[in-house]
């Protein structure tokens, strides 16, 4: 379509996503900043904070409400993307460094090629750029670019000291993505700026160029840990995983508008669900749920995908207590569905999960 003065296609919109390299310092957005493959129409908006305060309760005289005052204003923003088989080799691909900025660290292993994240404790550094290193948790700024056209009428909103959760979704013949949810603060521009910045050459599309990894011919184990028995499952499928890290409001009457960066906290396991078929049998895969839902036990599970020239990402949790199993119905066979939780043994650090890139 072609634009008209009043109306712009929401198609042109478009995420940019910056690790800072400095933090309390929104980043300059520029050619070289990663635009993210989001699917549909991200979300961003000003909803944190007490914003405009209401003076109803105030007496002067007259009915109605007299004039409000604007509280403390931030920022959250929810997208999904796409998980992209990245050449390069690329050691944290635009997906890596939104799991940087999740919660996360990343280590580095050139024997393996691999980066190997996980949720983390550690505080927050600034960013460096990407390389052969182990890297810890970061936060970005993110810019939402609204519109481009050939008059000049370019408009952004940007968030920065940005941190967030992370989830992945894995479902039979589909696109593997990421469901990314994240809180930030305002950036001194405001919440809606014009001019500053062209949109038309700002972000990098060269990772959006490449392939999404495709949920097929997939790795898929479970194992009983209590026996070490492999569990056979027939058609699983709709796996998620969902990291259940929290953003904390930190408040800061310091700042202009009334937040600090906030941390990352995983402070309850994280969640996987998933189906399988109904296979039937005492041994198969209704003794293995059923039975180890009722005894507590523990299944580690491995999940992976494998793109171009041998690069793959990997999915691995050690221990899996079930939260409930149930009884449904695909396409007219029955299933079972499963709901757990990524648990560790009391008094270790063991890792809940990892998200194993294989780069090379």
């Amino acid at each position: 379509m072609a634009n008209t003065t009043g109306v712009r296609q929401s198609k042109l919109k478009r995420l940019v996503f910056a690790p800072q390299t400095t933090i309390g310092t929104a980043e300059t957005l520029d050619a070289s900043t990663l635009a993210i493959p989001v699917i549909g129409t991200p979300e961003m908006s000003p909803s944190r904070g007490t914003k405009r305060i209401s003076r109803a309760d105030v007496l002067d005289a007259y009915a109605g409400e007299a004039i409000g005052v604007i509280g403390s204003v931030g920022w959250t923003a929810s997208w999904s993307t796409e998980i992209h088989d990245t050449s390069g080799p690329t050691y944290y691909p635009y997906w890596a460094q939104i799991l940087m900025c999740a919660g996360h660290e990343g280590d580095y292993d050139a024997g393996t090629s691999t980066v190997t994240f996980k949720p983390t404790t550690k505080e927050l550094v600034n960013w460096a750029a990407p390389t052969t290193a182990d890297s810890d948790p970061a936060c970005a700024t993110i810019a939402l670019l609204h519109n481009h056209n050939d008059s000049g009428n370019d408009a952004y909103s940007v968030m920065y000291d940005s941190v967030g959760s992370v989830g992945f979704n894995f479902t039979t013949g589909e696109r593997a993505t990421m469901d990314c949810s994240f809180s930030g603060r305002v950036e001194a521009g405001g919440l809606y700026n014009t001019g500053s910045i062209d949109i038309a050459s700002t972000g990098s599309f060269g990772q959006i160029q490449g392939a999404p990894f495709v949920c097929k011919a997939m790795n898929v184990t479970l194992t009983d840990n209590t026996s070490s028995q492999v569990v056979t499952t027939v058609a699983i499928n709709n796996v998620v995983i969902s990291s259940n890290i929290e953003m904390s409001d930190v408040n800061d009457m310091t700042d202009a508008h009334g937040f600090a960066l906030s941390p990352s906290f995983q402070n309850s396991g994280a969640s996987v669900a998933f189906e399988v078929a109904d296979g039937g049998g005492a041994t198969g895969t209704e003794r293995y749920l059923m039975q180890n839902l009722l005894a507590g036990n523990q299944m580690a599970m491995t999940l992976g995908i494998t793109g171009s020239a041998g690069r793959s990402v990997e999915f691995n949790a050690g221990k899996i207590q079930f939260d409930d199993v149930g009884f449904g119905e695909t396409n007219g066979y029955s299933t079972f569905t499963v709901n757990g939780t990524c648990v560790r043994t009391a008094g270790t650090n063991d890792d809940p999960y990892t998200f194993v890139w294989t780069f090379a």
